[in-house]
């Protein structure tokens, strides 16, 4: 075990969250060594996973705050698809360009939007 000297505070250290790791496990005599070769908060790790949301919207009011929330939360692996409304009760279904960050902060950004109808999880 190393001392406190040994260790540079990494980053995070101040944070109340749940974290991600990966590390390499080795067998050395009769020790086990453990290596952290990455460390992150769980939240951005989640971000960065396969998944997507489905955005439904009326018009274009909620649009400018939408793509302030992608701007803001950035490229991961999600993708965002809109459903609008059109003539009579048809939907039409857009896939934004791209792939972003989604996590539970910004699912919970998006649903807060003005003219927001509903967000899904795909």
């Amino acid at each position: 075990v190393g001392t406190e000297k040994d260790f540079a505070p990494a980053p995070w250290a101040h944070l109340d969250a749940d974290l991600r790791s990966r590390a390499e496990a080795r067998v050395e005599e009769d020790n086990i060594r453990l290596t952290v070769e990455d460390i992150q908060p769980l939240d951005k790790a989640v971000a960065r996973a396969a998944g997507g949301l489905r955005v439904f919207i009326r018009d274009e009011a909620p649009l400018t705050g939408l793509r302030g929330v992608v701007e803001r939360e950035g490229r991961g692996r999600g993708h965002i698809t809109l459903v609008v409304p059109v003539a009579g009760d048809r939907e039409v279904e857009v896939m934004l360009p791209g792939t972003y960050a989604i996590s539970p902060a910004t699912l919970g950004a998006i649903k807060a939007i003005r003219g927001i109808v509903d967000v899904q999880e795909i």
